[in-house]
């Protein structure tokens, strides 16, 4: 038997060998460390007017970026002004061309941010870098910034549905408090335009933006004012008087500035300024009403349409159909029976005159007395009407077709199948 001094324990060779692996094991955890201490960088998906979600950024207005780990796991919002160029660790850069500017800092949370673009930001593409922390966005995102792109904040804050409108009396509109004909009403939106001061404070100038309309329904409405809010920093009013002849509960508006038309939002008008209605079926306004009020309300949804749309919605003709015929007929019916119904139907025989009316048959054969068959065929295979003297043809035939065992029966054994029936 052979040794091998070179592979016993504490030889000088397998010490060095030994000690050359701990070596490694321990630079490898340490340039590991690095990796493994660093949060995962910030990312913007996307950078979007504040009010209505477009992504075309006006100068001067309000924007939000979405992301993921691009603030505090609290929401952290300034509280005072000036506004600050870092909120919670968070801070946004916009590059136009070879100008990068801060943009004041509104509120930083985790994976949403918000911002005023600098007035000062040249018209175009640009790219926007948000930096959380010291770590910067790795792909920067590009914003369309314009002169003017208005926004209308909605009741709730998604772009869509009752716009937030208020009267001179600053209490907003409901379905239950509704805007009155000749009334003075004041949208709340941003995105107007620049100014010509700092961003980061309320202006000390309220003037008005030129060319600004503001449609109601499909009339223009008298624009009186149409400019910053002396309440926040980017933040923009629109007063307009609701024109005569509008009424109803969901009447659209839309802001038309710049060559850019806003979201479009709804407003209850009515004659009175009390409770708005319509003359079209809608949503009862006490339902309305209570929706408006954050309260709770059930609802339901109920899909028509082609069979096609429907399918690729999820709808199952052939469940449906067999559990409505199990219901309506007292047995258990098959998706297979429907299946069987189905081919009967869409491939009718030819040798038979009657042969549209074999899928009646065919639930009468598989399921006992044939009288529900009308109910079940007018209402769920045919769609359509079937006069009486038919069903009554059809209720003969299909007793003839169980008593004879055999289709298609002769219009003469039908016949005296019936009579002997009666």
């Amino acid at each position: 038997m052979r040794s091998n001094r070179n592979a016993m324990p504490g030889s000088p060779l397998t010490l060095h060998l030994l000690t050359d692996i701990r070596t490694a094991l321990l630079w490898c955890a340490f340039l590991a460390l690095p990796a493994m201490a660093q949060p995962n960088p910030p990312f913007v998906f996307s950078a979007e007017n504040s009010a209505s979600y477009a992504g075309t950024i006006a100068q001067g207005s309000l924007f939000i970026v979405f992301g993921a780990n691009i603030g505090p796991a609290k929401l952290i919002q300034a509280s005072s002004l000036p506004l600050p160029s870092q909120i919670g660790g968070t801070a946004i850069t916009v590059t136009s061309g070879s100008i990068t500017i801060a943009c004041p800092m509104v509120y930083s949370a985790m994976d949403v941010a918000a911002a005023v673009l600098p007035s000062n930001v040249p018209p175009g593409s640009a790219t926007l870098t948000l930096t959380y922390n010291g770590r910067s966005t790795p792909f920067p995102a590009t914003v369309d910034v314009v002169p003017s792109a208005v926004g209308i904040y909605t009741l709730g804050s998604s772009g869509l549905g009752f716009g937030i409108f208020t009267g001179i009396d600053g209490s907003v509109k409901t379905f239950a408090g509704t805007a009155k004909n000749g009334e003075t009403v004041t949208a709340w939106a941003t995105g107007l335009g620049p100014i010509g001061g700092s961003d980061n404070v309320i202006p000390l100038a309220f003037p008005n933006f030129p060319g600004v309309e503001v449609f109601v329904g499909t009339q223009a409405a008298n624009v009186i004012y149409a400019g910053r809010s002396g309440c926040c920093v980017a933040l923009d009013q629109i007063s307009f008087e609701i024109p005569t002849g509008v009424t109803g509960c969901y009447v659209p508006v839309a802001v038309h500035s710049g060559g850019t038309i806003s979201n479009f939002v709804s407003i209850a008008v009515s004659s009175d300024g009390g409770p708005c209605s319509d003359t079209v079926p809608t949503v009862p306004i006490s339902i309305m009403n209570q929706a408006s009020a954050g309260q709770p309300v059930k609802a339901a949804a109920l899909a028509a349409g082609p069979v096609s749309v429907l399918r690729g919605l999820g709808f199952d003709e052939k469940l449906y159909l067999a559990e409505t015929l199990s219901k309506l007929l007292h047995v258990n019916f098959s998706q297979q029976d429907v299946a069987k119904l189905l081919r009967r139907r869409e491939s009718p025989l030819p040798s038979d005159p009657d042969a549209d009316r074999v899928v009646e048959v065919e639930i009468a054969e598989l399921h006992g007395p044939p009288r529900p068959v009308r109910d079940v065929v007018a209402g769920l295979v045919q769609h359509q009407e079937i006069h009486d003297e038919q069903i009554a043809r059809v209720d003969c035939r299909a007793h003839a077709a169980r008593v004879l065992h055999q289709w298609p029966v002769p219009k003469e054994a039908a016949h005296q199948q019936c009579r002997e029936q009666q």
